[in-house]
């Protein structure tokens, strides 16, 4: 149950910072050339998206 409560704070603190314009926000639809920039012995490092907007 704590695991439910604590993503439940981290969604609102997203949201919040979103709403609050502290992060930008964009959905995943308006990007293109969406390519791999990196990856090693733990996964995915990081992907470079373009705004299509």
């Amino acid at each position: 149950m704590q695991n439910f409560e604590n993503a439940d704070k981290w969604i609102n603190w997203i949201e919040e910072a979103i709403n609050k314009k502290h992060i930008k926000y964009h959905e995943y639809e308006h990007f293109s050339d969406i390519q791999e920039i990196g990856s090693g012995a733990f996964g995915l490092k990081g992907l470079f998206m373009r705004d299509t907007v």
